[in-house]
């Protein structure tokens, strides 16, 4: 599983722009997987104006698609599949402020449920 499958969820037109600090910790039965894994994104002003451009992938080569994803205030919800390798599907939601976001994302990977949650801060304009 790609780290960018856990690294960019969604948040409404209301995100802004700039760089962006994602923290996701992995999770099975209750038990971190491996350690929580921090990144950063450059998120321009076209991309804060499109939710979809932030929804978690796994990649092209995982052939992975977001569907069913809806809004509902502060609040977007959506589903991944993806066809694999490793083929999996889940589910997840994000709660967004302007600054921040905190989301989570259950996922089915051969029978096995693991859970992705995330927290996200806004740290400054992105570097020229």
């Amino acid at each position: 599983l790609s780290m960018s499958a856990m690294s960019a969820p969604a948040a409404q037109g209301a995100q802004q722009d700039g760089q962006w600090e994602i923290k996701a910790q992995m999770s099975m039965g209750g038990m971190p997987v491996v350690e929580p894994m921090t990144t950063t994104q450059c998120v321009s002003k076209e991309d804060a104006k499109n939710p979809q451009s932030f929804l978690p992938t796994a990649g092209d080569a995982n052939g992975c698609k977001v569907s069913n994803q809806q809004v509902n205030g502060n609040k977007t919800t959506f589903t991944l599949t993806c066809d694999g390798p490793p083929k999996f599907s889940g589910a997840g939601e994000i709660v967004y402020g302007r600054d921040t976001y905190t989301g989570s994302m259950k996922m089915d990977i051969g029978g096995q449920e693991m859970t992705v949650t995330y927290s996200a801060k806004r740290t400054g304009d992105c570097a020229k």
